[in-house]
């Protein structure tokens, strides 16, 4: 992602957004760098997530709910 259109004002409020706790004296390449952790921390967390529920799921589980999306889509 390329964040060279954004000030660093727009830098912090992203960085606000996950909740991630600014130094005084931060410049842009710092608070780059916070946001490309932050992203891939996020992104490492929904893959975890994803794994445990492909471990802990049983097949019969995962067809159930397909069946009832499926079915909660014909009306």
């Amino acid at each position: 992602m390329d964040y060279s259109h954004l000030n660093v004002r727009e830098l912090k409020v992203i960085c606000k957004f996950f909740k991630i706790e600014i130094p005084q004296g931060t410049r842009r390449p710092q608070l780059e760098a916070l946001i490309y952790m932050a992203q891939a921390y996020s992104a490492m967390a929904i893959i975890d997530a994803y794994n445990y529920t492909l471990e802990h799921i049983s097949q019969e589980d995962i067809s159930g709910i397909v069946n009832s999306l499926e079915d909660s889509e014909k009306g």
